[in-house]
């Protein structure tokens, strides 16, 4: 039912969403190799069913690194997992070595999953720790849609 929710509500925008092509399979093998983690199962098939990647407010779900479509994909998942490159989890290894970031809202709060669980959770910049949201990810997406509501201008 989330998972419908979700694509109810983002067809639904007349403003504000931007998705991106599918991802391939093989993309997304990609991506997770470089993550060194298997991407829970919905949020593979987002990317593989759905849209490589999403903005949406202040929101944006990161796409997996496309060579066919770099210009839009090359700030990917897998680039904002490298603490060299990432603003999240104030650059502290022990966070990155537990967390994975999939979204980011502007440069001060990402949401991520712990490596091996489907839970959402959350960080907000210069706070001590990530906590643990009570969603999975199709939750998580109907939740953020909805708090972005006022930007995306659903129709009936």
């Amino acid at each position: 039912m989330s998972k419908a929710t979700a694509l109810d509500l983002m067809s639904k925008a007349t403003m504000g969403l931007t998705k991106l092509p599918v991802a391939t399979a093989g993309e997304v093998a990609t991506a997770e190799a470089e993550l060194r983690q298997p991407l829970p199962d919905a949020l593979k098939d987002f990317y593989e069913s759905v849209s490589n990647g999403l903005k949406f407010g202040r929101l944006r779900i990161l796409p997996v690194k496309s060579i066919s479509n770099l210009k839009n994909t090359a700030e990917s998942i897998s680039r904002h997992n490298d603490i060299r490159y990432s603003d999240g989890f104030n650059g502290d290894p022990a966070t990155f070595a537990e967390f994975f970031v999939f979204a980011i809202e502007n440069s001060s709060r990402c949401f991520a999953f712990k490596r091996g669980s489907d839970w959402v959770w959350e960080w907000v910049q210069h706070e001590e720790q990530v906590v643990e949201l009570d969603h999975q990810f199709w939750d998580w997406l109907v939740e953020a849609l909805r708090q972005e509501a006022h930007l995306l201008r659903f129709r009936p």
